[in-house]
């Protein structure tokens, strides 16, 4: 399925279910027998389990932390490989509805957005919510930039790809695109000798199985002095 809205992006590979309006909605004839069947026993659809398992995979960070939640209590966290990828599996769920989010950990402990994943009716069946792209880790290394210095926009997503950068100002936007390296890790040094005083909005997007994933906003101000940003996650 595809989803818009706040519901984050994925591809769902069991037939069992409809995606409509940012919730699963699992058909009746698929759900679990009301009496559970013995451990190992074949009912129709499957094998039964103790609960319903899903599992979510998709790309974040070489090296990161992948962290879920369930009804915003962290459910289970994993690391990403050397390639970004990651799948966590989360077994035992009773029937219901639930609303997972997940969110990414870069190299330096910063956080990414958060994606939110309403699932409705669950039942005792195996869900697979799949091309998870985490959004990009982003950071500046000034809260205040002089005009005519630089300041220093960065953080961690996919690894050897492109890297959409968007400046929105008082009076007009800027765009950059620049590279990740193998670890995910880019930076982007911003000349404020051409910005006009004033507050600036920044924030980074990656694209990957034709969609794409933003990050998070943050903000700087040109001004007469250099501020340092104090450190955050």
């Amino acid at each position: 399925y595809s989803a818009t809205g706040q519901t984050a992006p994925g591809k769902s590979t069991n037939s069992a279910f409809t995606y409509q309006a940012g919730f699963l909605y699992f058909d009746a004839a698929a759900a679990a027998p009301a009496t559970p069947a013995a451990a190992g026993q074949t009912i129709s659809g499957g094998t039964a389990s103790p609960g319903a398992k899903i599992t979510f995979s998709g790309k974040a960070y070489p090296g990161g932390t992948v962290v879920l939640l369930k009804d915003a209590q962290i459910a289970k966290a994993v690391f990403a490989d050397n390639n970004a990828d990651f799948s966590i599996e989360l077994s035992g769920l009773s029937s219901g509805d639930y609303i997972f989010s997940i969110y990414g950990k870069d190299y330096a402990g910063k956080s990414s957005r958060l994606l939110l994943f309403p699932v409705k009716g669950v039942s005792k069946k195996d869900t697979s919510i799949n091309n998870i792209l985490i959004p990009p880790t982003i950071s500046k290394n000034k809260k205040e930039v002089k005009k005519g210095g630089t300041v220093d926009i960065f953080g961690q997503s996919l690894p050897n790809a492109e890297i959409d950068i968007s400046i929105e100002g008082p009076n007009g936007d800027l765009a950059a695109k620049i590279p990740s390296d193998s670890q995910g890790k880019y930076k982007y040094i911003l000349n404020a000798s051409d910005l006009d005083y004033g507050q600036y909005k920044a924030s980074s997007e990656v694209s990957f199985w034709d969609k794409k994933s933003r990050s998070s906003s943050l903000t700087f101000t040109v001004s007469d002095r250099d501020i340092l940003e104090e450190a955050q996650v």
